[in-house]
């Protein structure tokens, strides 16, 4: 369905009003609320699209063409890619959301759903002409017309030769004793009509010019023991013909074609053993097998490789494998086989990690080019140094190495993930460590010669010369702090990053506010480029990078801007060789992100918004005089309540200053009071303009909700003293508590308190300090330090350990050393002192906080007749994913709240519980008398 507008009708929606205000019942208002996503702006700046999706439905794609005023949208569409030339767009038409749910009730195997299928909405006429079952398509990168698709069917089972549309002669191939059982490629210009069909397959690939298109066929005999056969085919699109360039019986297993179509290449194999050796073809010509000596030993080209050239098309990139070894002979029965896990001492990861990423390391693969020109091979990757890259979209002869084996074991303590830094030098073959033991921010210049680096020992920014073999110090005369002066866990701060390099190779750094320009080679003193106006007013100025695939900075820079002290943001323009306050573009209450600028024209679209305020689509140019809406995703929301949101600060006991946002209900009456519920996470004021749709619960209130319905949220930020998390979180929390108490419009006797994870955690503390807590809800807690601290988080394989001595929770020791901080912090400990009901949620497969946490909690408070529930959602995450569970756990959080704080009817589940006989026939959420 095709739905035309023009951007005017678009804004008219901005400005209606509602005729009557609602509440948010849940979970039906869920379905009602859309969010926007996916948003692109063609080269020309003559197309944008974006969609706008329900939570759970069918949404929309929106086409805008801003200079006819045209807007188009098209049901159950997305993925959307925007021809070059300008005279299409292509997106996929996915089947009716309620026909996929039910076919689900029925039983109904997801092999069977119905497919996507392929629009192609023709903007010169506003046709759409639409084609089923479509598994894939591809539209090249720069200025062309073409477009290409996968079907997702096999077109026929008989023996036939393949449809040669338009290209007969080309493609003519005796298919006696072959069956069809591939996709069917579709290769078609939508402007002249064009259209060539090629039966059975499974690989396709533009260049980015789209002068040509790289496939392949794979076409599976009748006979059981022959080979596939496999056929790779060049399409021209300027002489619109293929042309057969291989022909081989075996296996296919990856394609690339260069951005200028000049070369292409794919991987080969017509091994019949069970350990295939495989070929590495470029053009027509094999170039590289198991007999070829720049491999390491007992090396092969890799299966798994991902063929790509570089920019300029000179490189052929590729991996490299261990040839493996083939599997032993399976003579034991199930009884007869052992399963164990061996934990040794001096592992550089734990087995469970191990585990994580055992198919990684089983299939580890090592980069390697092929020079065109040299017609030589470079092995970059080894069996020492297993990560490394190129610099200039791998066009460059430097390249730089990561070795992180020596320290691995210390991650478990650390959280850091230290590395050795080795730079490669791929003319010489020059291979040398230039940085030990390094965890913080790099960068490299594009020409190679210099790598500045963040030590975290002097709290400096060093610049090393790898040509002399000398370093630099940059910072060292400024009397600035480079890293996060907010960090407060018990290791070194990260530095805050850099910008870029310009082309006379000098780097751009951040300070918390304004960016510096310094000389790598220490010759030039640094200058603010900025003139120090972020720091006086207290702003930061980011670089938007509106050219991604520019290695240099330009001259002029457009700024993304965020006032520290108010919240606002926006958008600014400086100039890397003029030391000048920067030009403020556009600044005011709300948030901004997302940002794409136009190729070839000074158009650019980002999202804007705040907590009243929906971030939608907004275009521009680039000197933001005149900044126009032009998406509207959720005009439904004027009918609802929704409130306010504003910073408070102040002073704790200890005499520290603190900050935090408070949101109040639409219709806010001071004389009132209202019910208050405390959230927290580390600090949150710097989100005050974050806008929040009534969505179900991951595992937090949601903000928007609770608001409409007559609460109070107030969110204090927490600053940290190294040892006592527990102690900082009450300093913060209850004294902001009687800050907001002492405003005269909070109800002392109807607090509530929730948080999640870290969050979580401190919930359960504070509840053992304190009883002005009517109710509170703690997610994925930690109880006890002293178990926590020897336990796994099983999503990484990682021991806990590096938490509670390093980073979030802020012990600074090991269990050993001070174990009175972690009895003093763990709130199993002190659970006499409870008096506040509390409701806990973890759930059984929690891979961040093990749920045995919240069950030590639970039966501790159940031990001593303390009020209180926990939530174990099956087979669910830490932050819950399910559907289904993230609306039980808002109606039932809800329903806590609402009894404890607005003394409304306790319903079954609390009042009785829920046993397991019942669980999935009744729900319990009726409301008792």
């Amino acid at each position: 369905m095709l739905r035309k507008s023009f951007i005017l009708s678009i804004l008219t929606l901005i400005t209606l009003t509602a005729f009557s205000q609602k509440k948010f019942e849940a979970p039906d208002v869920y379905y009602k609320w859309n969010s926007l996503s996916d948003q692109k702006i063609s080269k020309n700046g003559e197309i944008i699209s974006w969609e706008v999706n329900k939570l759970k439905g069918d949404g929309y794609l929106h086409i805008l063409q801003p200079q006819k005023d045209q807007h188009d949208s098209v049901y159950r569409a997305g993925d959307a890619q925007l021809s070059p030339a300008g005279d299409f767009v292509a997106f996929s038409i996915k089947p009716h959301y309620d026909t996929l749910r039910q076919l689900e009730l029925d039983g109904v195997p997801k092999k069977k759903f119905p497919h996507d299928s392929l629009g192609i909405l023709n903007l010169s006429n506003g046709n759409i002409n639409k084609f089923p079952a479509v598994k894939s398509f591809k539209v090249p990168g720069e200025e062309t017309a073409w477009i290409a698709w996968l079907h997702e069917k096999p077109v026929s089972s008989k023996k036939e030769r393949p449809d040669t549309t338009e290209t007969a002669d080309s493609l003519t191939t005796d298919t006696t004793k072959e069956t069809l059982t591939g996709e069917k490629l579709v290769i078609y210009h939508p402007a002249s009509g064009f259209r060539v069909e090629y039966d059975q397959v499974d690989r396709y690939e533009f260049s980015r010019n789209g002068q040509l298109l790289l496939f392949s066929q794979k076409i599976k005999q009748e006979e059981e023991d022959q080979q596939d056969s496999i056929k790779v085919w060049v399409f021209n699109t300027g002489n619109r013909q293929a042309r057969g360039i291989f022909e081989g019986a075996g296996e296919i297993k990856d394609i690339a074609v260069d951005r200028q179509g000049d070369s292409f290449a794919f991987i080969f194999s017509d091994d019949t053993s069970e350990v295939k050796d495989y070929h590495l073809y470029l053009n027509e010509k094999k170039i590289a097998d198991t007999t070829l000596t720049f491999l390491q030993p007992n090396h092969q080209i890799s299966e798994h490789s991902i063929l790509q050239f570089s920019r300029d098309g000179s490189r052929l990139l590729f991996e490299t494998r261990q040839v493996p070894e083939p599997e032993a002979e399976d003579s034991l029965t199930a009884e007869e086989k052992y399963h164990v896990d061996i934990w040794h001492w001096k592992d550089s990861y734990l087995q469970p990690q191990q585990k994580i990423q055992k198919k990684k390391e089983m299939t580890r693969d090592y980069l390697a080019f092929y020079d065109l020109k040299k017609k030589k091979f470079i092995q970059i990757e080894n069996e020492k140094i297993k990560r490394a890259f190129i610099l200039k979209d791998n066009n460059s002869e430097h390249a730089y190495g990561f070795v992180s084996e020596p320290y691995r074991r210390q991650i478990s303590w650390t959280g850091k993930r230290y590395k050795d830094i080795w730079y490669i030098n791929l003319k010489s073959g020059e291979r040398k460590k230039i940085l030990e033991k390094h965890a913080n921010r790099t960068s490299w210049s594009p020409a190679g010669r210099y790598m500045v680096y963040y030590d975290e020992s002097d709290s400096s920014w060093w610049a090393l010369d790898i040509k002399k073999d000398s370093k630099v110090n940059l910072t060292k005369e400024l009397n600035i702090p480079f890293y996060n002066i907010d960090h407060d866990t018990p290791n070194q701060p990260y530095a805050i990053g850099t910008a870029g390099w310009d082309k006379n190779q000098k780097v751009y750094i951040y300070d918390r506010y304004d960016i510096w320009k310094m000389d790598p080679a220490g010759k030039e003193k640094p200058e603010n480029i900025t003139a120090g106006y972020g720091r006086r007013n207290r702003m930061q100025f980011r670089y938007i990078k509106a050219d991604r695939e520019a290695h240099f900075l330009p001259e002029t820079l457009l700024l993304r801007l965020f006032d520290k002290e108010n919240k606002d943001a926006g958008f600014a323009r400086a100039n890397i060789n003029d030391v000048s306050a920067p030009k403020i573009l556009y600044k005011g209450a709300f948030m901004v992100y997302g940002f794409s600028k136009a190729d070839n024209s000074q158009d650019i679209i980002f999202r804007k918004g705040n907590f009243r305020e929906y971030p939608d689509l907004w275009l521009s140019s680039m000197d933001f005089d005149d900044p126009q809406r032009i998406s509207h995703a959720n005009p439904q929301q004027s009918e609802y309540l929704w409130g306010t949101v504003e910073t408070t600060a102040w002073v704790n006991a200890n005499g520290d200053s603190l900050s935090g946002l408070i949101y109040k209900p639409e219709n806010f009456d001071p004389e009132k009071k209202y019910p208050m519920i405390v959230y927290f996470y580390e600090r949150y004021a710097d989100r005050k303009h974050a806008h929040y749709i009534p969505k179900p619960s991951h595992s937090v209130i949601n903000f928007t909700r609770y608001v409409n319905d007559g609460y109070i949220i107030f969110i204090p930020d927490i600053k940290y003293k190294e040892g006592y998390p527990g102690k900082s979180a009450e300093d913060a929390v209850i004294s902001g508590t009687l800050h907001m108490i002492g405003q005269g419009y909070v109800d002392k006797d109807r607090l509530g308190m929730q948080g999640q994870s870290w969050g979580g955690y401190q919930v359960a503390h504070l509840i053992t300090r304190t009883d002005m807590f009517a109710a509170a809800m703690a997610g994925a807690p930690v109880s006890n330090m002293t178990s926590a601290y020897g336990g796994m988080r099983w999503g990484s394989g990682m021991s806990r350990a590096f938490q509670y001595e390093r980073t979030q929770s802020r012990i600074g020791a090991t269990l050993w050393e001070k174990p009175r901080r972690y009895i003093e912090n763990s709130p199993v400990f002190y659970l006499p002192e409870v008096t506040t009901p509390l409701l806990i949620m973890h759930n059984d497969q929690d891979g961040a906080v093990p749920w045995y946490q919240g069950i030590e909690l639970f039966n501790g408070l159940r031990r001593l007749d303390k009020v209180a529930y926990m939530l174990v959602y099956n087979n669910d995450k830490h932050n819950l994913r399910h559907w289904g569970n993230r609306i039980d756990l808002s109606i039932r959080m809800k329903q806590f709240f609402d009894h404890y704080l607005k003394h409304e009817p306790m319903p079954l589940w609390m009042k009785e519980g829920l046993p397991a006989t019942e669980k999935y026939r009744k729900s319990g959420y009726k409301l008792t008398d």
